[in-house]
């Protein structure tokens, strides 16, 4: 352009899906229309119905977009929308299938995407009794106290967080049955916890606990502290494949913090998420089942997609 020269450029219109742009190069009064295509952008947007997470190492690498409601039944394909009733069940193998199917990029929810979500959450204090991680109250555990007898449907009103629950709350007023959480970015997600449990796109072969069910949240034993198991791309213990990013041994009493409850005695092959809405204490956003095998079925038992 010439020394001492200047521009500006005015972009009038974008289309994220083709990642391009058009407008106006000003060059010394003259106006040049301009327009580029193919502009590779990290991180350019979400399909309706989704949420952006940031990406958390050493579970995920990239930013990604997750279902901001259960994935609800239209034809074969799961989508994710407020006022549908949750798709419940199906296999692993038709969840998966069902996500997939709403086209390129689209894929169930993974145990490290599902952690990089919980751990997100775990650490606004929005989402914890007194506005204050960690505090005594603890998480909300979203519906799972049997007020319903059956899954329930989210609303679009993000300020709504206990529709249907027979509590009251909104997204500046607490309560334990609250079903809205919020993340990092300020993103809200519905039903991470309690409603239905939600399967993993990955499987388990590894007995984490000692004899029967470990509540791993509280407190840990030795036995599932030093056992190892892979998940996915993952090797860990229990607690770090499926547990939380802080230390909440302190909170042993009550609903242990909200966090949920791990059924982690079995190597079944399934990994199931979240809770439903009559576990109670045992729901929450860090709530984990491998008592079932991946063609395992029942109404209370969902899923949720993602977009990469």
């Amino acid at each position: 352009l010439g020394y001492n020269a200047s521009c500006t450029i005015a972009v009038t219109a974008v289309d994220t899906q083709n990642e391009s742009f058009s407008g106006h190069l000003t060059v010394g009064g003259t106006s040049i229309s301009v327009a580029m295509a193919g502009v590779t952008s990290g991180f350019t947007g979400c399909p309706v119905g989704y949420v952006p997470v940031p990406h958390s190492l050493p579970y995920t690498i990239n930013d990604f977009c997750v279902g901001k409601y259960l994935a609800s039944q239209s034809g074969g394909t799961g989508v994710s929308v407020a006022t549908n009733i949750p798709w419940g069940n199906l296999t692993q193998a038709a969840a998966e299938t069902a996500c997939t199917n709403n086209g390129v990029n689209y894929d169930i929810i993974s145990n490290a995407e599902w952690e990089t979500v919980a751990q997100n959450v775990e650490q606004v204090g929005d989402n914890w009794s007194g506005g204050v991680v960690g505090s005594v109250g603890g998480l909300s555990g979203g519906t799972n106290n049997s007020y319903n007898s059956s899954t329930v449907a989210a609303i679009a009103d993000d300020t709504q967080g206990c529709y249907l629950t027979g509590d009251t709350c909104s997204n500046l007023i607490w309560d334990s049955q609250r079903r809205t959480f919020t993340l990092s970015d300020g993103a809200v997600i519905w039903d991470l916890g309690g409603n239905v449990w939600e399967w993993m796109k990955d499987s388990n072969a590894t007995v984490f606990g000692g004899a029967g069910d470990v509540n791993y949240f509280s407190q840990i034993t030795s036995s599932n502290t030093t056992t190892t198991g892979t998940v996915g791309a993952l090797t860990g213990t229990a607690t770090y494949l499926f547990g939380p990013a802080r230390n909440y041994l302190s909170l042993n009493t009550g609903n242990y913090g909200g966090l949920g409850y791990g059924y982690i005695g079995w190597n079944n092959g399934g990994i199931i998420r979240g809770g439903a809405y009559y576990n109670g204490n045992f729901s929450g956003i860090f709530a984990i089942n491998l008592s079932y095998n991946l063609a395992t079925s029942f109404p209370s038992l969902g899923f949720r997609c993602v977009y990469h």
